[in-house]
């Protein structure tokens, strides 16, 4: 499959998630566009187009990794820095950043599935890796 291909059917997929429930952490988790745009590639560097494949290929198992309360988890915490509009203005903003990393074997392939949180904003999937 060819990469615009592959960038739609990931986009079909993510859509579809939206918002899911997540046991483990008794909440719920936001699959927005600041995860699909992570995919693609960091704030730094956007990444190959055969990563970002890889990526898009192992979306379809992010929900029911998330969904999973018995998935092996791993939690940090960090102080995060972002600019927010405010009042027509643009503010940094400094944060505490929570992050619960869900490892889980599929098709006998370890796949990690971040989730994150800055402040008291909704939880939301960051990242997909194997």
């Amino acid at each position: 499959m060819g990469y615009r291909a592959t960038v739609r059917r990931a986009q079909k997929i993510y859509k579809k998630i939206g918002v899911i429930p997540c046991p483990a952490l008794n909440d719920l988790v936001h699959f927005t566009r600041i995860g699909f745009d992570h995919v693609i590639g960091g704030k730094r560097k956007k990444r190959s187009k055969r990563e970002q494949k890889r990526r898009f290929r192992l979306l379809e198992y992010a929900e029911q990794i998330v969904k999973n309360p018995k998935a092996l988890i791993q939690y940090r915490e960090q102080e995060v820095k972002y600019v927010e509009n405010r009042h027509g203005k643009k503010t940094l903003i400094t944060a505490t950043g929570k992050f619960w990393t869900f490892i889980e074997t599929v098709k006998n392939t370890r796949l990690k599935v971040v989730v994150g949180q800055i402040g008291q904003k909704a939880k939301q999937f960051i990242s997909i890796m194997q």
